[in-house]
């Protein structure tokens, strides 16, 4: 999934460049411009930054704040990321649930261009949270098994 993502996210940023590049050439040399353009490059990097972001969960480079987590030895690091992990989890699972409700709230409504559903732009909220949610859900499961991990280890270097 996370492979799939990166790849639509560098898809999507290459077609907005070439979006914005046509526009500006149309602009300036045929003196026409598209109204919509702006909404769609503003809609497309809502998307490319919520499933950007969930790359950065993925490759666990979001939470680059140690100070707290290079003090205490490897075991508590491992229950403090577990424990961080789950906050996030349950931070982002909200990120689904209202954005659902705020995507809703608008549903039938176009854009100030008029081109655009606004239904489709605000659904990156929700979209974006269940990506989120599974790689924070992804990154406690691979912490769980450190921990079980770690804790195997230590048990059996008191007995050998």
């Amino acid at each position: 999934i996370s492979a799939a993502v990166e790849f639509s996210v560098v898809i999507a940023l290459m077609g907005l460049l070439g979006l914005i590049i046509v526009t500006i050439f149309s602009r300036y040399i045929f003196r026409v411009s598209a109204p919509w353009v702006p909404e769609l490059v503003s809609f497309g990097m809502a998307y490319i930054a919520a499933f950007g972001f969930s790359c950065l969960v993925h490759r666990k480079n979001l939470l680059a704040i140690t100070f707290l987590r290079d003090r205490i030895p490897s075991y508590g690091a491992l229950v403090f990321d577990l424990i961080v992990w789950i906050f996030f989890l349950m931070y982002f699972q909200l990120f689904v649930t209202q954005g659902m409700t705020f995507a809703e709230n608008v549903r039938g409504q176009l854009s100030p261009s008029g081109v655009f559903h606004l239904v489709y732009p605000r659904l990156i909220i929700p979209a974006g949270g269940i990506l989120i949610v599974f790689q924070a859900f992804n990154n406690i499961l691979q912490d769980l098994v450190k921990l079980s991990g770690a804790g195997l280890s230590a048990d059996h270097s008191d007995n050998g």
